[in-house]
Parts: structure tokens; sequence; C-alpha cells
């Protein structure tokens, strides 16, 4: 008997004691939250159980009667088994009435051909595992200090579903881990993650520091490894030897601009101060101790903004610079890291702020400048980078998420993405793309491949072969 309940390996329910006894994953996938369905299947694959994301056939949940588009279940069910799961796709047939007992044709057509698509697709999912390159730590020892405190933490966790959002427009591929798994294999990752992870434990804290020491590479901000245990506030940074910094104080006002902006990390920012607004979370005023590189500083507004003293509608215009690090680059050890003093994942979420996921992509790109894999792509397609026990399957997945005014929106027609360029970290002698096993042309570079996709609808997985893949494979997520 195989034990599973849903919601088993739900980082908003973040019961990792009782996920630990269960067999296998599951959890509700509700369109048109397709983004999240994806963030859900990075939490569950890290745990290295078998996951399902649960997909109702009705028009956004369960007993709605009436059958979703067939290209909206085709997209989750690509969305599922690209992130290393599957798909299952629930319906209940008519209690009672007219049509009692019946489940109608167009049902299960629509159903069958999403899990046809999927059959086509077996072999090269069938024990596929993630390649270990970026991680993001999501702490439940965190989320629960938060939970238990006054300080702020919003149920949705803006700050994982930002970076989260950041990261697969920016075609990156990683995985959410919590503190057990950095524990016991984060030195199988090149980069690490944390978005504003407010406690850190000491254990955690300590690994931490040795994976950068020995050539790791840290992303981190806002308040992280600031509070303690109780959701008090440290003197300092638990990690302010690593990042390079110093805590100071909180910003008194609920918005600030990145300005100015360093050459590093200016690339395709228009030159101006860019707002970064989270009416949850403020900036904090850090130094920059010796040795680090400041990549952008703060300008405060006029003022803060009230309803008896404004300047217009909303918060008010960048009127004075400060010395106040916004981006500090550090080294420590034979590794590096960068920190951002603001709620910038946070705030790209609430905002969808270009600019902010920009600068952060840039930012992470001169940090980690050399991935396993890395793809030029349009923003609506996310990369998963698997590996089996004898080939590399990159999984190309084209969603875009669009919203209504009001309504849920539902996915009727896939507009295919044309153009997609990627170099992978890889020697390989055969490359095709499945289903349909379609050779695709490639070009061996040094220590590298480079192959372009023309165009794709919803997906595409190209699979990477050869007499080298095997050491590859093994050899993965190891820095070269």
């Amino acid at each position: 008997m195989l034990v599973g309940w849903n919601h088993a390996g739900d980082p908003r329910f973040g019961q990792v004691e009782a996920d630990r006894y269960a067999d296998y994953f599951t959890s509700e996938f509700h369109p048109p939250q397709y983004a999240y369905g994806s963030l859900l299947a990075r939490w569950k694959r890290s745990f290295g159980k078998p996951f399902e994301l649960m997909m109702p056939s009705e028009m956004g949940s369960w007993g709605e009667w009436t059958v979703a588009p067939a290209a909206t279940l085709r997209t989750t069910a690509a969305i599922a088994v690209a992130n290393g799961g599957s798909i299952s796709f629930g319906h209940v047939a008519y209690p009672s009435g007219f049509m009692r007992g019946q489940v109608p044709e167009a049902v299960m057509n629509a159903i069958g051909e999403s899990n046809a698509w999927v059959q086509s697709l077996e072999p090269w999912l069938t024990g596929a595992e993630s390649v270990p390159m970026v991680a993001v730590l999501y702490s439940i020892e965190s989320k629960r200090m938060l939970e238990a405190s006054a300080l702020s933490g919003p149920a949705d966790d803006p700050h994982l579903q930002g970076i989260h959002r950041i990261l697969t427009e920016g075609h990156i591929h990683f995985d959410i881990i919590d503190e057990t798994t950095l524990l016991s294999r984060i030195d199988s990752y090149q980069l690490l993650i944390l978005p504003d992870q407010a406690y850190i434990s000491d254990p955690v804290e300590q690994r931490i520091r040795e994976f950068v020491r020995g050539g790791g590479r840290l992303l981190a901000s806002n308040r992280s490894s600031l509070y303690d245990a109780a959701g008090e506030r440290r003197p300092d940074f638990g990690l302010a030897d690593v990042l390079g910094i110093g805590f100071g104080d909180v910003s008194r006002y609920s918005v600030s601009y990145f300005y100015p902006i360093d050459a590093a990390i200016a690339e395709a920012i228009p030159d101006m101060p860019i707002l970064l607004k989270d009416p949850a979370h403020k900036a904090l005023r850090i130094e920059a101790k010796e040795g680090s590189d400041v990549w952008a500083r703060f300008t405060d507004p006029a003022l803060e903004a009230k309803t008896h003293r404004h300047v217009y509608h909303q918060h008010a215009h960048p009127a004075h610079p400060t010395p106040h690090p916004a981006v500090v680059a550090h080294t420590y050890g034979k590794g590096a890291s960068l920190y951002v003093s603001g709620p910038i994942e946070s705030a790209y979420w609430r905002t969808g702020s270009p600019w902010l996921r920009t600068l952060y992509l840039n930012g992470l790109r001169r940090l980690y400048p050399d991935p396993f894999v890395k793809v030029d792509a349009p923003l609506s397609v996310e990369v998963n980078a698997m590996r089996q026990s004898s080939r590399i399957v990159i999984h190309f997945t084209n969603v875009r998420e669009d919203k209504a005014a009001g309504s849920k929106t539902f996915i009727e027609e896939i507009v295919p993405a044309g153009q997609i360029e990627a170099v992978v970290r890889a020697s390989a002698d055969r490359v095709y793309v499945v289903p349909g096993n379609t050779e695709l042309s490639f070009v061996k570079e040094e220590g590298q491949i480079r192959f372009v996709l023309p165009e794709i609808g919803l997906h595409a997985a190209v699979i990477l072969e050869g007499t080298d893949v095997k050491e590859l494979v093994e050899n993965a997520g190891k820095e070269s």
C-alpha cells in the first residue's frame, strides 16, 4: 500500500515532518495558476519522491460540471511532466438527474488526448531527475518563525513566487529545497539563492558558509539571516561575513529607487531611478564592508506619501540620493556572493516590473556566468534540465499566463514560440527532439554544444546522447 494525501509535499503547508512518511506527494493544480504548478513541482521533486499534480477536468475547480478546453489540460500535463512529475485528471460522474452516472464523451476525449501525449514522452520521463544547477532555499523554519511573530510574512509567500517567476522567465533551471536537502547535498549545486529567508539556523548558516568558501555562489536578499528563531532581530546578519555587508537600519520609506546602477548590472535597464515597492516590506540600510563592490545604491522618495500629504496618486517621486548600498558583490574564499538589500523578489511579484527582473538576472549572470544550460528564448518559455541514466533531457515548455479582467483564463490555443537558442556544457554525438525523434542540428564548440529550436508549440524536449553522456550525467551537477 502506498500512502499519500492531498498537499503532501506542499510548501504552503510546510508539513515536512509528516511529508517524510509519504510514499508519494500530490497537490491540486488549478488553472489559471499555471506558474504555481511549476513551483509546486520544483519543490516536490527535491525530496526524491514520486509526485503528481491533480488537475480537475472541469473549468478551474472540482464540480464545475463543464469540461475545460483540451489545450488547458495538455498545458497542465506539460508543466507537470517537464518538471519531473505526473499529472492526474479528476472527474466525477453526474450524481443525479437525467444524466446521472454518466461521463460525457467530451470529457473522456479531452483527458485521453492529454494522457496520450504524456504516453508518447514516457521513455524520456521515466526515472528522470533534475540536474542540480541552482537551488532556491525555502526555509520552513523561517516560514514558521514569521507565522508565529508580528513580522511581515504574507500567506501567499510573495518572495518565493517572485523568485520562481524571475527564474522561469529568465530560463534558469532550478530546484526549490528545504534545510534538510541543503545540509545533505548543497555541494552538488553551483548557486544558492536566499529570497528573504529571515531566519536561518546555525547548522544551515555554517553549511552555507562552507559552500561559498569552497567555491559556491550565493545570492541573498533583504532580511536573509537577520533574525533568530524567536523572531528577534540580530545585531547583524548571520551571514554578514559571507555577504560582505553590515546591518544599519530599516528604511523609513515604504518605497525606494535603485539609482545609480553600476554598468556591471545596468544592461537593458533605463538610465533613471527604478522603483522598488512592496507594501509589506521595506528596504534595509546597510554598509558594504571593505573589499566589497557596490553595484547600486538607493535613492529615497521626496516624502512618505499619505492621504493628507502626497505628490500624486501613489508614492512620491525619487528626490534624495543616499549613500546606502542596494546591491553588493563580495568574494568569500573561493566563492562569491551578491546581496540585494531590498525585497526585490516580492516587489517583482507585486508589480511585475520588467526592470526589477532584468536587474536581478543581470546580477545573477555576473555571479554565475557559465551554467550547465544557457537559453535565449521568449519570456513564456520555461526550461527544465533532467537526467536519466544515459542521457540529458532538456524540456522547453511554452506557457504564457494571461489574466482576464476579474475572471479565470483558460488556454484554448497554443501560440508558438520561435528561435530558442541553447548552449549546453556537454559533449554529445546525437541531439534530437521528442516526441517524433526529429534530428536536430548542433554545433560542437570547446567544452559545449549549441543548437537552435526554430519553433515550438506547447512543449519540446531536446535529448542529448552520445559516448560521453554517461560521464556527463554523473558530473552534470559538479563544477567543471
